[in-house]
């Protein structure tokens, strides 16, 4: 910590691959972040993790918990995947917002999931990021398995159904006006690209579910949400989206 902390110009990118987890806290991790000067990657082997939720929880589970929520509040999961989705959340939670967390999910074999979280407070770094993840996994965006994947069927998830996750939360973030910097930093935060954040909106215009005001008084172009990295930093008040 010492070391990031007084290096002047240079970067960190600090990987933490821990046997066990029994001496990894939150508390550390963002330390780390706090510095402005390190990533982080952190494993965990939340298979393992998940099969003593609700068995005894050992000490080393209940104390890894209670560093990010009381363990009343942790919510119970009912397969490997919601583990690592509620302890995505717990992290996001609190980091909060100047922080950004996400996964990338290791499918070793049916049903059996380990992950790596990233986390990181530079938001074009966190964006560039879910580009590559997103190319890995095109239809989920959720990570990599060792096996070639079964062949789709009618019950497999698609990326229509992994966006229309953004669409769901668009309805409830979009009650009130937000500008076009403020969707791409929620966009990002649920795990996102830009160009799905476009996509969604483009549907609930089609829907005439949204309205877009531009914010110099100018009528703004039809199909143009500016939601990208450039427009944050130059203009992150272009435009404000509302729903109808």
């Amino acid at each position: 910590m010492d070391q990031i902390s007084k290096s002047k110009k240079s970067k960190a990118f600090v990987f933490i691959d821990p046997y066990g987890y029994k001496d990894i806290r939150a508390s550390q991790i963002k330390s780390i972040l706090e510095t402005k000067k390190a990533e982080v990657l952190l494993f965990l082997p939340t298979q393992h993790m998940f099969r003593f939720e609700k068995k005894g929880r050992p000490k080393a589970f209940l104390s890894f918990i209670e560093d990010l929520i009381p363990e009343k509040n942790w919510p119970n999961s009912h397969t490997g995947i919601d583990f690592i989705e509620n302890l995505k959340s717990a992290f996001r939670e609190y980091l909060g917002a100047t922080y950004f967390v996400d996964t990338f999910i290791i499918t070793r074999d049916k049903n059996q999931f380990f992950c790596l979280f990233f986390f990181t407070s530079h938001i074009y770094g966190f964006e560039k990021m879910l580009e590559a993840k997103w190319e890995i996994d095109s239809e989920e965006g959720r990570g990599w398995s060792y096996k070639v994947p079964d062949a789709p069927t009618l019950f497999s998830p698609t990326k229509t159904d992994k966006v229309n996750k953004l669409e769901n939360f668009f309805l409830c973030y979009l009650k009130e006006p937000r500008s076009n910097g403020e969707i791409y930093q929620a966009t990002l935060h649920q795990g996102f690209r830009p160009t799905h954040a476009v996509e969604v909106l483009k549907g609930l215009a089609t829907q005439n579910k949204i309205s877009v005001t531009s914010t110099d008084g100018q009528k703004p172009r039809k199909g143009s949400y500016y939601i990208n990295y450039t427009e944050f930093c130059d203009r992150p008040n272009r435009i404000l989206i509302q729903l109808t």
